[in-house]
């Protein structure tokens, strides 16, 4: 039995020490595209935890039976039982039995290892995973929270794993002022020059500058490129920099929702040359005519010859009578 005990212990002590070398210790704390690690780290990573993990319930399980053999015990029917046990244990213990299931797939199958950014497709996991057990694995989240997750979710949970993106997306809608229509070509031009230039971004993926659409009240232009996960945070501050200063230069600014712009309304430059530029002759013509303030007075009408108003003929005296 002494032998078994020792046995066991050894074989424990090799595969932690062989863990702890091949796997390393990868930071619990820091995400992947803080420039940690790397995807290739992590999935190593898994795969030695798993190994390890197998080869420790291995051991474990041969030092039992080599144990029960040393009392007397004959195993040979406790492994033909095993399949009745089991249907047994599975009924009485099917939610555990489910999460220890799940622990041995995160294992084996290696969707995330310790050190990693996950979050789910709902939202409701998002975090660096901080231990994975048989039973439970442990997440902590942004806010320095940690969460405990039963092993039996990640059958039906959608997990997405941050730290294994080989590139990370720079997209970004620019929105330029109505007023400087004249102006996007060459800041379309300048600003794709920059980011085919720019050291950081990837060259392998596609680097895309167009002037995209007009808006109810700016002129968008769209942009999008790749960088590394380690130069994302970076990469994208030095071009928001270089796009501002490009706007800048060409005497452009970014339009805002608040200060809305009127498509009736002149911009400042055609408002002046409106108000400087010469009238046609007719409208000259009728902009110098004095103008009367008082409206004309109209002629009072004359009644016609031969016309006597009624009034007359009623207060004159009756004609006096002919002669026969």
């Amino acid at each position: 039995l002494a032998t078994i005990l020792t046995g066991s212990w050894a074989a424990l002590a090799v595969i932690e020490r062989i863990e702890d070398e091949l796997g390393g210790k990868r930071s619990r704390s820091s995400p992947l595209f803080a420039g940690s690690s790397s995807r290739e780290d992590s999935v190593a990573h898994a795969r030695v935890i798993a190994l390890a993990k197998v080869g420790n319930i291995g051991v474990l399980l041969l030092a039992a039976l080599f144990s029960l053999s040393v009392f007397g015990v004959n195993i040979w029917p406790l492994l033909t039982g095993a399949g009745a046990g089991g249907l047994v244990l599975g009924l009485a213990g099917k939610d555990m039995l489910s999460n220890y299931i799940g622990g041995m797939m995160v294992y084996l199958l290696q969707p995330f290892s310790i050190g990693d950014w996950i979050h789910s497709a709902d939202g409701s996991l998002d975090g660096i995973v901080e231990h994975i057990g048989l039973y439970y694995t442990k997440v902590n989240t942004w806010d320095k929270r940690p969460m405990y997750v039963p092993n039996s979710q990640f059958h039906s949970m959608k997990v997405i794993n941050a730290s294994r993106m080989s590139n990370r997306r720079i997209v970004q809608t620019l929105r330029l002022r109505l007023q400087d229509a004249s102006k996007i070509p060459a800041i379309v031009r300048d600003i794709r020059q920059l980011i085919v230039s720019h050291a950081k971004v990837d060259r392998r993926l596609h680097r895309l500058v167009y002037f995209n659409q007009v808006g109810s009240y700016s002129l968008d232009i769209w942009l999008s490129c790749y960088t590394s996960q380690a130069d994302f945070l970076s990469a994208q501050q030095e071009i928001l920099f270089g796009i501002n200063a490009i706007v800048e230069g060409h005497g452009a600014a970014f339009a805002s929702s608040i200060a809305r712009e009127q498509m009736g309304t002149y911009p400042p430059a055609l408002a002046s040359q409106a108000a400087t530029a010469p009238l046609p002759e007719a409208d000259a013509t009728a902009a110098a005519a004095p103008q009367s303030s008082a409206a004309p007075q109209s002629e009072p009408l004359s009644p016609p010859s031969g016309f006597t108003p009624a009034d007359t003929l009623s207060s004159s005296s009756p004609p006096p009578p002919s002669s026969s």
